[in-house]
């Protein structure tokens, strides 16, 4: 199965149990590219001679990728941005700051997302993930489902035996189910997605 983003294509080759699932998801769904815009957060140069332990005034909460699991995160830097070095990644602060989004570590034998409606800098091991076409927590329950690690490792994923990471172009190829809304049924498993996914997001705050 050849799979293609921009220039460049992927070809994949897996079991064929794995092959016919792969296309039966790919039947009934849409990329998530053309669904979505995608980020990558920043790369600071020099950045623990900068990040503070506390917020100080006009400072922003600053997301390291180590400090978010799937539907939850906490903070333990903050930076002010007009002290940051920014080398690589997103420099555009409107970028940074515009809610709500998705954030998705880049690192992993799996995929783990949570969402976010706050204001704050993300770092460079970490996207950020917006649409306007598809509820975001619809695609939160849909990137942190077993499903979609399953997909991740049978076909996306680079570097399995080192330090495995999926790609932004890669993430951007995830079948996202097409949900027709006058179909009473797809539009009640829509909506059942985005309760769970509210209530994982409250289970994990409480804890």
């Amino acid at each position: 199965i050849n799979l293609k983003s921009g220039d460049v294509t992927w070809d994949i080759f897996v079991d064929d149990e794995s092959k016919l699932i792969s296309k039966k998801i790919i039947q009934t769904s849409t990329l998530l590219k053309e669904l979505s815009t995608m980020s990558k957060g920043m790369v600071v140069n020099n950045r623990n001679d900068i990040l503070t332990d506390k917020p100080m005034k006009k400072s922003y909460p600053f997301l390291l990728g180590n400090c978010m699991s799937r539907y939850f995160y906490h903070y333990d830097k903050y930076a002010h941005y007009e002290k940051l070095d920014i080398i690589g990644g997103t420099r555009d602060l409107k970028k940074h700051l515009a809610t709500p989004r998705l954030l998705i570590r880049r690192t992993g034998k799996t995929l783990c997302a949570t969402y976010s409606d706050k204001k704050e800098l993300i770092e460079s091991t970490i996207y950020i993930l917006r649409s306007k076409k598809v509820n975001l927590k619809f695609l939160l329950g849909l990137i942190n489902s077993k499903l979609f690690s399953f997909y991740l490792s049978k076909r996306l994923i680079t570097n399995v035996q080192g330090f495995p990471q999926v790609l932004m172009g890669q993430l951007e190829q995830l079948p996202i189910k097409k949900i027709n809304p006058e179909n009473s049924s797809e539009k009640s498993k829509h909506d059942s997605i985005i309760r769970q996914v509210d209530n994982l997001l409250q289970l994990n705050k409480d804890l």
